[in-house]
């Protein structure tokens, strides 16, 4: 019952909050731009499903190198730095959107290490946690 209610709060979440903007570019800088509380609520509903207490305190938009192609991410880092959770993000004329079709990825286990990454459309956790680092992934169903 729990799987059912979970994969239903994530089938709206993406649903609702497909091409969602999110942020832009200023002066070549990644910027939060836009309301995103329904973000923000959305993903600590997502942790508590997976029984992290810890609050999501720090938003960002990563930029990086996939493959030769520029990509950006969407991080939300806890308090403690322990947990990172991330989903992909278009850019369209400077502006940030939500990806309509990729779903979050949990990273869980240290500070310094254990933090989203993507190779191609694959989501990994980098290393750094001496193996005491656990990734959980939501997909879209759309």
């Amino acid at each position: 019952m729990k799987k059912l209610l979970l994969l239903l709060t994530l089938i709206s979440f993406f649903t609702v909050n497909a091409q969602k903007k999110v942020g832009k570019i200023e002066n070549g800088k990644n910027l939060l731009s836009e309301d995103i509380s329904d973000i923000k609520t959305e993903w600590k509903n997502l942790l508590a499903k997976q029984d992290i207490k810890s609050a999501l305190t720090k938003w960002e938009i990563i930029s990086y190198d996939n493959e030769g192609n520029l990509d950006y991410f969407l991080m939300a880092t806890t308090s403690d730095g322990i947990t990172k959770v991330a989903c992909s993000l278009d850019l369209d004329e400077n502006m940030f959107f939500i990806s309509e079709d990729k779903g979050t990825v949990t990273c869980t286990g240290c500070a310094y290490g254990c933090s989203p990454t993507k190779v191609g459309d694959a989501w990994f956790c980098s290393g750094g946690c001496g193996g005491n680092c656990t990734k959980s992934q939501t997909v879209s169903t759309d």
